[in-house]
């Protein structure tokens, strides 16, 4: 399974693969080199078993891959990294968001725990900072036995809060191909949010 700190890895290793550095990997998420090697490794790991060549990173502070590896992590990005990704607190609460603004369905606390794969505990801890950070938008977090949960405020604030949580995902397309059912994309969202009424 993979998470962020791995996206990352793997971005940097298919866009610059020449000059990829370990101390730099390191210092851009903040972490060690030995978590590096450690990512690296478990990527080799499933490299592997999926019968693609390695990375080689036996030299200091340098990688080498094929053609064939570097070509088939590109693929795996745009196309598989969802079914293998970890979500972090962040964005589940990221996208458990866009679903209370855009999936018409009712959705209740088992909705998300299938979504996401967590237990019920997990989802309720996720809401306590949800609700935290629809109050910057003057907005809050309902529930009503026939909605489910549904975000209460004006289209206008809740335009506002629908941006935010494309923004910070924009990076990460994938996530939103993961977890809209009708395969909507990042810019399908976008079109919603024009979609949007303003009043």
């Amino acid at each position: 399974m993979f998470d962020n700190k791995d996206y990352i890895i793997m971005k940097n290793l298919v866009s610059d693969q020449e000059s990829f550095s370990i101390f730099q990997a390191a210092k851009q998420l903040k972490t060690s080199t030995r978590t590096i090697y450690y990512a690296l490794n478990k990527l080799n790991e499933f490299l592997t078993a999926q019968q693609v060549n390695t990375i080689d990173y036996s030299k200091e502070n340098t990688t080498m891959m094929s053609d064939e590896t570097k070509d088939y992590l590109s693929q795996f990005i745009d196309k598989a990294l969802a079914k293998y990704y970890i979500l972090s607190q962040e964005e589940r609460i990221q996208l458990a968001l866009l679903h209370s603004l855009l999936i018409e369905e009712k959705l209740n606390v088992q909705y998300f725990e299938k979504m996401f794969n967590v237990s019920r505990n997990t989802i309720l801890n996720d809401f306590k900072l949800l609700r935290n950070k629809l109050l910057k938008f003057h907005c809050l977090l309902e529930y009503s036995a026939s909605k489910g949960y549904f975000i209460d405020g004006t289209n206008l604030r809740k335009r506002s809060v629908l941006f935010m949580v494309i923004n910070d995902l924009r990076e990460k397309p994938f996530l939103l191909k993961k977890q809209f059912y009708h395969e909507q994309d990042y810019y399908t969202a976008i079109k919603l949010v024009d979609a949007l009424d303003v009043h």
